[in-house]
């Protein structure tokens, strides 16, 4: 059963603003998605979308309060 989902692009876009807010290895989309999957982040595909599933990102709004 699939729990939530999240799309390469979301995990990406929000990877590359976390590096720029707080610092941290600045890698390319591949070596991100590799890395997800060496954590145990399981690679799915949901109506032709390739993301992971099980993942959930925080609201926007959530992240600009922290």
């Amino acid at each position: 059963q699939l729990k939530s989902f999240a799309t390469r692009k979301e995990l990406f876009e929000d990877w590359t603003r976390w590096v720029g807010d707080n610092g941290g290895p600045n890698w390319g989309a591949k070596t991100l998605y590799i890395a997800l999957e060496e954590r145990g982040f399981l690679p799915h595909i949901r109506t032709g979308t390739r993301g992971f599933k099980d993942v959930q990102l925080k609201p926007k709004s959530v992240l600009s309060l922290e």
